[in-house]
């Protein structure tokens, strides 16, 4: 459902930002680490990402964005005997940059963010296999820095912690 609602939102209001001079769009290489005690699991993900730029000024810069991605790197995590073999799914991650300009080429920013992630376990266990699923949201925070290529193209370097996952990323993002 709620990828469904993200989805007619975006395309509904996508012709509107691209005319407007100040969308962004980009591609995202996502790496999460799970942790649960002296447990992890580490996973990897591609994302799109589509937000909007407002100016506040000559330096700040808020940007809401909507990132969506699948998952491209699973993990084995061995339990009781048993070897399991978790993937990430999906995930769509919400958030709202605030970006500084420290130079015209390089900018920091911030963004408080909520992400919902899907991942998939699976188990062979007495020549039998089982597979089941499991979903999570969280509230979480982030703080990354870019590198303006040109006055179109960034690339971004990314840190976000939620509850028990940290996030790092590194990303492509284009200016219309």
């Amino acid at each position: 459902m709620i990828k469904k609602l993200i989805t007619a939102t975006l395309l509904t209001a996508t012709p509107f930002f691209a005319f407007s001079g100040n969308m962004v769009t980009g591609v995202d290489y996502v790496n999460l680490k799970l942790t649960d005690g002296d447990d992890s699991i580490t996973l990897g993900g591609v994302a799109a990402t589509f937000g909007y730029t407002e100016h506040m000024g000559k330096m700040f810069r808020l940007t809401p964005e909507v990132r969506l991605g699948t998952g491209v790197v699973s993990d084995t995590y061995n339990y009781a005997g048993s070897s399991l073999d978790i993937e990430l799914s999906s995930f769509v991650s919400l958030s709202v940059k605030t970006e500084l300009d420290l130079t015209n080429r390089i900018y920091l920013f911030a963004a408080p963010s909520w992400s919902y992630t899907d991942l998939t376990v699976s188990v062979n266990y007495g020549g039998t296999s089982y597979e089941g699923s499991g979903d999570d949201s969280d509230f979480g925070l982030g703080a990354g820095a870019g590198f303006k290529i040109t006055d179109q193209i960034s690339t971004e370097f990314r840190y976000e912690a939620y509850d028990d996952t940290d996030a790092y990323s590194i990303g492509l993002r284009m200016n219309f």
